[in-house]
């Protein structure tokens, strides 16, 4: 059963066991995401396929995660769309990383290592599941 039909979702992160564990977890609520590798191929993917949620690895090669989200934000705002869902995803939880979130464009985040509850909860936060 997929939960959010409605909706298109990406997975950018540079580890690729970070991705499969993530895209393991959102297919427990019947989720199947794109995935990118880096910040760079994230905001090409977004341009090509607007998606309505994305989580977005901080810290990446080529452009990292603030970056690729102030880019996604000034996009939307030239194109007039609605603005994704992005959720940081991080092992960090060092205050200034936090703060400095939304600041970039962040929506929230979801910790490093992913678990299903954690996972779940953020999903409910934005969206009727």
């Amino acid at each position: 059963m997929r939960l959010l039909d409605k909706y298109s979702v990406l997975v950018a992160d540079d580890y690729e066991i970070n991705i499969q564990v993530l895209k393991l977890t959102l297919e427990k609520f019947g989720i199947i995401p794109d995935t990118a590798g880096d910040g760079e191929q994230a905001l090409d993917m977004y341009r090509d396929k607007n998606y309505n949620l994305i989580f977005m690895d901080l810290m990446m090669p080529k452009m990292n995660g603030y970056e690729a989200t102030e880019k996604i934000r000034e996009y939307e705002k030239d194109k007039g769309l609605d603005a994704a869902v992005i959720i940081a995803v991080s092992a960090n939880y060092l205050d200034d990383t936090v703060s400095n979130l939304s600041k970039s464009g962040f929506d929230g985040m979801l910790p490093k290592p992913y678990n299903v509850a954690a996972l779940e909860k953020t999903l409910k936060k934005y969206f009727q599941i």
